[in-house]
């Protein structure tokens, strides 16, 4: 069955990085529609569109177009990082397997931990934004295995002051609105400001009969302060954490101090690879540079000292 899923992915991975042309003809009506609406009918409406796709597994899954417009075509998150991301998780998560997603969204990786983990296994997926939340919510409501909170995961246990984008920019959503600052959407698409409510690893672990074995951090800018909330469960569990980490141009002081906390508590940094091995990467900032890349999904794993 694994083999089966990455085999797919594959697929995604090659039209992910081939012509607009092959994916025009891989799905010509739902390519052209989909275009059509995020290019010319929602800069008019400013609504978004719920439909739903068939993911590569097999699994319905619902969404607010144009946001995950690649998952509406290709049955999956296309970046590269992403597709890596998936293959790492295939090949890690196994029946009974407990897996952590904080930072949601729409809960595509949520999804695909349910799949892997099966009847036997758990997944608790976090999402803060309203909106994005009741899709997240409709998604997983027929899947006993998993569990979904519409909470902050941070350092402490209280509130907290969030920015929510326009559905087009909801994957952006942030604790830290500024470090958009550079791009020409952000002057058009000015997020609201909201309050919401925040936990935090070691207090998700103490309310839930839950030790995950893999734990995925995308949270736009707030990953020292979801790290910093897990320390007592890292030094007791040395669970694998998957954490998103972008380009030095873009505001990243979260995702360095983030790196910094947990190489001082034993955890190394790798690279998933094209030959789905970890890769050892020390500079991760060089790394992105060297491959022309805005973001990857880095692993970190304890290693005895």
């Amino acid at each position: 069955m694994k083999g089966s899923y990455l085999d797919k992915l594959s697929k995604v991975e090659s039209l992910s990085m081939g012509s607009k042309l092959g994916r025009f003809l891989n799905n010509p009506f739902k390519y052209a529609f989909a275009i059509a609406f995020r290019g010319l009918i929602y800069p008019i409406t400013g609504h978004e569109l719920i439909t739903t796709t068939t993911l590569f597994w097999g699994k319905k899954m619902t969404l607010a177009v144009p946001s995950a417009t690649d998952i509406y075509l290709m049955q999956s998150k296309s970046h590269s990082s992403e597709i890596r991301l998936a293959k790492f998780l295939i090949n890690c998560l196994s029946e009974g397997s407990c897996f952590l997603d904080i930072g949601a969204h729409y809960g595509y990786f949520t999804l695909l931990g349910s799949e892997l983990v099966g009847k036997t296994g758990k997944v608790l997926s976090f999402e803060p934004s309203k909106k994005t939340f009741s899709v997240l919510k409709i998604n997983t409501s027929k899947s006993e295995n998993i569990q979904v909170f519409q909470n902050a995961v941070s350092d402490n246990i209280g509130t907290l002051t969030f920015y929510e984008f326009p559905s087009k920019y909801s994957e952006y959503n942030t604790r830290d609105p500024l470090q958009f600052n550079k791009e020409k959407w952000f002057q058009k698409y000015k997020p609201n400001q909201v309050s919401i409510k925040s936990t935090t690893i070691d207090q998700i672990i103490a309310e839930n009969d839950f030790v995950p074995n893999i734990i995925k951090i995308d949270v736009e800018g707030g990953e020292y302060e979801v790290i910093s909330g897990g320390l007592n469960f890292f030094n007791q569990h040395r669970p694998m954490v998957v954490m998103e980490y972008i380009e030095s141009t873009r505001t990243n002081l979260s995702h360095k101090k983030a790196v910094e906390l947990m190489r001082s508590i034993g955890y190394k940094s790798y690279i998933f690879s094209q030959k789905a091995t970890l890769e050892e990467v020390d500079d991760i900032d060089n790394y992105l540079a060297s491959e022309n890349m805005d973001s990857e999904n880095v692993v970190f794993k304890f290693t005895e000292r």
